[in-house]
C-alpha cells in the first residue's frame, strides 16, 4: 500500500503560526477573526502538538510543556503533524511519582546527581519530555545526565529545548547504545501500548531496554508503565512477558484513570525491574525450604485453600497442572502477589510435590504448551538472562553476597555491586514437612516465620 504524502500547510496558516505570542505554556493567537478552513488548519496543528482550547478569560490554547519549539519545528518543516502515530499519551506526574519512590531507583538517582554512582538516566519514547522535566525539579544534579529518544521531529525539537542531555531521534526498537559511553544505570518509560496488529507493542519496547542494560556490565533499574492486559490476557507473547516481569521485578496496579486528564482511560501497571549481569533474582533462590520464592507463594495459597488442596495432586498431565497453576495465579494476581509461571518454575513446582507424591506425572512429557515460557528478556536474545540484585542487601553494605558453589567451598565473590560474577544456581535445599503453619491471614507470613526457615545464606525479598 503507497504511503499517504504529509499534508502541507498553508502558507497563511504558517503565518499565523509565525504571530503567536506565548503566555507560560498558553498559545494565544495573535491574527483577528480567522476564516473557518483556516481555523480548522491552525487548531489542527496545534491540538497535534499537544494542545487543547481553552475559552473564557484563559483564550488560548494550553500545554502542558513549553510548545514554543515544537511551534518552531512546525513552521520550518511546513507539514502538518501526524496524528499520534505512536500512541503518545504523556505521562501523569502521579504515575512519575511512583515510578521514582522506589527506594533503589532514588539511590541510584540520588548517586548520579551528585557524582557518587557513574552512568546516565534514558528515557526511551520520550514525547514531550514529561519525565525528564520531573527529574530535573527533583534531583538538580541530574542536569546533562538524562539522555532520550525520540522518533517524532517536532517532539525532538521540544526534547532538545530542555538541555536534559543527548538527544537521539529514532525509532527505540532499532537503537542501540554507541561504545561505552552511554551506560545507563536508570532507564525511565513510558512505551506506547499498542500499534497496529501488535496489542503487546509495550512488551517489546520493555524487554528491549532490558536488552540494553543487561548488555552492560553495572547493576541497572527499569521503571515502565503497562497495561494490565497481559496479567490476564492468554496470548503467548503476554503471558512470557508476564513471567519475565514477575521473575526480575514487581507489578503494581495503579488506580483507575491516572491517564483519563490526558485522553485515555485504560487501566495501567508500574513495573520495577532491578537488572544485575552478575546474580541470579531473589525470587529463584531457595526460601522457607521451597525451591524459590515463586514455589513458597505457589503452596503457602494452595496450603490454605481447601479447593485447591484438593485438587493440586489430582492432576494427571502437564496441561491439567499447567490450567491449574493459571488458576491459582489469578488468584493471587486479584491480591497483588502474582507469579511466575515460565518452565523453569513449573517444572520446580512439579519437583517438589513430587518429594511427596513421587508419581506425580510421571512420565509427562516436558513443559512446552503456550502457557510457559522461558526467562529471557527477547526471543532474538539467545543466552538465559542474570536477573535482579537484592536491593536491601545492596544499600545496607554497599555490595553483594552470595554463599559460594557448593563443589568449591573455598569459592569467594566480590562484595562490590559492580564486580563481575558468574551466574550462580542456587542450591537444591529439600523441603521440611511444612514450614508454614496451616492457618495464616495473609498470603505472606509473619516476619518470625520468615526469619526462623530462611536459608541462612541467602536474604528474603518478597516482591
Amino acid at each position: 500500500m503507497a504511503s499517504t504524502a504529509p499534508q502541507r500547510l498553508s502558507s497563511e496558516t504558517i503565518d499565523i503560526l509565525k504571530n503567536v505570542s506565548f503566555r507560560g505554556n498558553n498559545v494565544v493567537l495573535n491574527s483577528g477573526q480567522l476564516e473557518c478552513h483556516l481555523y480548522t488548519e491552525v487548531n489542527s496543528v496545534l491540538e497535534r502538538i499537544g494542545g487543547h482550547w481553552q475559552g473564557g478569560k484563559t483564550s488560548a490554547h494550553i500545554f502542558s510543556y513549553n510548545p514554543q519549539p515544537a511551534i518552531k519545528a512546525v513552521v520550518e518543516i511546513g507539514v502538518m503533524p501526524p496524528k499520534n502515530p505512536t500512541s503518545f499519551f504523556p505521562t501523569p506526574t502521579g504515575l512519575i511519582e511512583k515510578m521514582v519512590e522506589d527506594s533503589f531507583c532514588d539511590f541510584l538517582l540520588r548517586g548520579i546527581a551528585d557524582g557518587t554512582v557513574e552512568g546516565r538516566i534514558l528515557e526511551p519514547e520520550a514525547g514531550t519530555g514529561g519525565i525528564i522535566r520531573f527529574l530535573l525539579e527533583r534531583y538538580p544534579g541530574l542536569k546533562g545526565k538524562i539522555d532520550a529518544i525520540e522518533i517524532d521531529p517536532v517532539k525532538v525539537e521540544v526534547l532538545r529545548e530542555l538541555d536534559a542531555g543527548k538527544v537521539f531521534t529514532g525509532d527505540f526498537m532499532h537503537w542501540i547504545p554507541q561504545g561505552g559511553s552511554e551506560e545507563y544505570r536508570v532507564i525511565l518509560m513510558n512505551p506506547p501500548f499498542s500499534s497496529g496488529g501488535n496489542r503487546a507493542l509495550y512488551a517489546d519496547h520493555i524487554k528491549h531496554a532490558c536488552d540494553i542494560v543487561a548488555a552492560q556490565d553495572k547493576i541497572a533499574f527499569i521503571s515502565a508503565i503497562a497495561p494490565t492486559g497481559f496479567l490476564y490476557n492468554t496470548s503467548k507473547a503476554e503471558r512470557g512477558f508476564r513471567d519475565l516481569a514477575y521473575t526480575y521485578g514487581t507489578v503494581e496496579i495503579n488506580g483507575k484513570g491516572l491517564f483519563k486528564s490526558v485522553g485515555t482511560n485504560i487501566d495501567t501497571v508500574v513495573i520495577n525491574m532491578e537488572i544485575n549481569p552478575h546474580e541470579p533474582p531473589m525470587s529463584m533462590k531457595p526460601i522457607c525450604g521451597h525451591r524459590s520464592w515463586h514455589a513458597h507463594n505457589f503452596f503457602l495459597f494452595v496450603d490454605n485453600d481447601q479447593e485447591f488442596q484438593s485438587q493440586v495432586t489430582r492432576c494427571r498431565t502437564v496441561a491439567a497442572f499447567e490450567a491449574f497453576a493459571e488458576q491459582v495465579n489469578q488468584k493471587l494476581i486479584a491480591a497483588g502477589s502474582g507469579i511466575s509461571l515460565a518452565l523453569e518454575i513449573m517444572q520446580s513446582l512439579v519437583d517438589e510435590i513430587r518429594e511427596e507424591h513421587p508419581d506425580f506425572l510421571a512420565g509427562e512429557p516436558p513443559f512446552l504448551s503456550d502457557h510457559t515460557s522461558q526467562l529471557i528478556f527477547s526471543p532474538s536474545n539467545g543466552d538465559a538472562l542474570y536477573p535482579l540484585s537484592p536491593r536491601e542487601k545492596f544499600q545496607t553494605t554497599g555490595g553483594i553476597e552470595i554463599s559460594p558453589r557448593k563443589e568449591d567451598p573455598q569459592a569467594t565473590i566480590p562484595a562490590s555491586p559492580d564486580a563481575k560474577m558468574p551466574f550462580d544456581t542456587p542450591p537444591n535445599i529439600k523441603k521440611p514437612a511444612r514450614p508454614v503453619p496451616k492457618q495464616v491471614e495473609s498470603l505472606v507470613p509473619p516476619a518470625a516465620v520468615i526469619e526462623a526457615k530462611q536459608p541462612k545464606d541467602y536474604q528474603l525479598r518478597l516482591f
